[in-house]
């Protein structure tokens, strides 16, 4: 986790590439759809910023003529962004769970002799348990929470509940709809709680 950079998205009604990628692949293709577009998405704002910021010229130009900005630079001297990607129904990529190994087993390195257990393998499972039970907790809270904020627009057309091409009547309903995604501040707090105190036991 340490040096790791990561951000936290949600597949959610308006993801429409996404849906589009659940119906026609594998299972759990379209959260690593989602997830391999984060570093190109970090790539792209990067290059506005030397744009707009440091007069690097327009984002086709810099990759016509490969121009690396300073923020680009700076970007590139990290390692990539990781996306952690949650579904609407508590699905979560690759990432997630690995994250979730990562942070069990440093609690269960430290903590499996005083907590009783009978082998480390054993006490990693255990809390692995823990933290997949509490972030999934905190995902299927943000989800009913936006579900309650439904049943004040039941108006809404039901393509675009349902991820289609129908738009709503106002651009303050559309806005509104952007503020009312599954994920949460709540939701991402219990994920980043959950993290912290299993990596520092």
């Amino acid at each position: 986790m340490r040096g790791v950079m990561y951000d936290l998205k949600n597949i959610g009604q308006r993801t429409l590439g996404a849906h589009a990628v659940l119906h026609r692949q594998p299972r759990g293709q379209h959260l690593r759809w989602r997830a391999d577009q984060v570093a190109t998405a970090y790539d792209l704002h990067a290059r506005h910023l030397d744009e707009r910021h440091h007069g690097a010229g327009p984002v086709h130009e810099q990759r016509r003529l490969n121009i690396n900005g300073p923020v680009r630079a700076v970007l590139r001297g990290m390692p990539t962004v990781v996306g952690l990607v949650v579904g609407s129904f508590a699905e979560s990529n690759e990432a997630v769970h690995a994250l979730a190994d990562e942070a069990a087993d440093r609690k269960a390195t430290r903590w499996w002799k005083l907590d009783g257990f009978a082998t480390q393998a054993g006490a990693k499972a255990t809390f692995k348990q823990q933290i997949m039970r509490h972030w999934s907790c905190g995902f299927w809270r943000a989800w009913a929470k936006f579900m309650r904020t439904r049943a004040a627009r039941v108006h809404t057309p039901p393509g675009h509940l349902l991820g289609g091409s129908a738009r709503l009547a106002s651009p303050d309903r559309d806005r509104d709809e952007e503020r009312t995604q599954p994920i949460t501040s709540g939701s991402i707090d219990d994920f980043i709680s959950g993290v912290r105190a299993y990596m520092q036991g």
